[in-house]
């Protein structure tokens, strides 16, 4: 008798991609400068639903698919977006995407018949040269003007790019400046 608690080989592979992705897709959308919202219920279904443009926010709303395993699968890529997102604070959606790629390419691996601890230590020396092309092609902001074009290209305001470029003239180049919308009439800059 087939315990339906437990899956095996391609059956739990796939089942754990098929949740990945489907919350993967759903984070993609709100990728970039201008990407688009998304529509999330909430339990209350009498209230309208929540619309979100972060992939972050997306990831934290998902509560669980119909099917155990794929709910699994969403996890491994909300834990991604939950990691990125405390680590970093921003950059969750691009770091789910390019999970989504490399598992893609991996089952792909698997599924020929290719061993997982060998492919699991290629990606990891993978992972060690992409870190050093980044590091290589990483270029500082040398002057204020470079910082106030940056913070204006990021928020779509020139008035908020001359504040960043006065507060990173206090916190330094390694301090770390989040943006936030509010309803005021007037920008305010706090520092904490």
């Amino acid at each position: 008798m087939r315990n339906p608690r437990l899956a095996f080989d391609a059956e739990a592979r796939r089942s754990l991609r098929t949740g990945f992705d489907k919350l993967a897709r759903a984070m993609r959308v709100a990728l970039g400068p201008r990407g688009r919202t998304v529509a999330v219920e909430r339990d209350n279904r009498r209230r309208s639903p929540e619309l979100l443009n972060d992939g972050a926010l997306i990831a934290r709303r998902f509560t669980g698919f119909p099917s155990r395993f794929e709910t699994m699968g969403a996890f491994i890529a909300r834990h991604i977006a939950w990691q990125v997102e405390e680590a970093v604070g921003d950059g969750a959606t691009t770091a789910v995407v390019i999970a989504q790629a490399v598992i893609d390419e991996a089952d792909r691996y698997v599924t020929a018949g290719f061993n997982p601890m060998r492919l699991r230590r290629g990606i990891e020396k993978a992972l060690n040269v992409a870190l050093a092309e980044l590091a290589r092609q990483t270029r500082p902001l040398d002057n204020p003007a470079q910082i106030r074009a940056l913070g204006t290209a990021i928020t779509g305001d020139e008035i908020i790019g001359k504040h960043v470029e006065e507060i990173f003239d206090v916190v330094g180049a390694y301090g770390a400046v989040q943006v936030r919308t509010n309803y005021g009439r007037e920008h305010l800059c706090r520092f904490i």
